[in-house]
């Protein structure tokens, strides 16, 4: 009988521990770089278990005036497990080109963007690009406090030309029901 007391009392603690997760997705820190256009990291969708959510770029100031050129862009999504030290270097980290790391480049993912215009991609309309984060069906990531940036660079810059790269201001994912 005190066995099954005790497995019932376990069974309710873990139910309730597993409901009192909440997914969420906070802000921190400032665009840095090349921040005219007002870079800042935005959310859609929740970083819930078994779910995708997916994390971009908005302009808060678009500009006036692009000229019609193609324009190819690198664009990074820095995703990291702390916001205080990477490689145990405290963050954020001003960078030789120009920008901030506000988080530890533990996994970046890369792609090509080519812009229409000689302004960052999709400036224009006020929405950049997005990378889609999938979030494993699995309890055990419950809590789990993911880190993210976006860092996006001109990519045929002449070699003597300045060029400041973009970062966008950091994300937080804790991941959740």
């Amino acid at each position: 009988m005190i066995n099954l007391v005790r497995s019932v009392s376990v069974a309710v603690a873990l139910t309730l521990s597993l409901h009192a997760q909440s997914a969420s997705f906070t802000f921190f820190g400032n665009a840095s770089g090349e921040t005219s256009f007002g870079q800042q990291l935005n959310v859609t969708g929740s970083p819930q278990l078994g779910s995708t959510f997916s994390v971009g770029v908005d302009y808060l100031n678009p500009p006036g005036v692009c000229l019609q050129v193609i324009t190819p862009y690198a664009v990074w999504l820095v995703l990291g497990l702390s916001n205080q030290s990477w490689l145990g270097v405290p963050l954020p980290l001003s960078l030789p080109q120009g920008f901030n790391l506000l988080v530890a480049a533990d996994s970046v993912v890369q792609t090509a963007v080519i812009s229409s215009t000689s302004c960052p991609p999709g400036s224009l309309t006020a929405s950049g690009p997005s990378f889609p984060i999938p979030v494993p069906n699995n309890v055990g990531l419950l809590g789990l406090q993911v880190h993210t940036q976006i860092l996006m660079a001109r990519a045929n810059v002449p070699p003597n030309a300045i060029i400041v790269p973009m970062a966008t201001n950091g994300g937080t994912a804790t991941i959740g029901f």
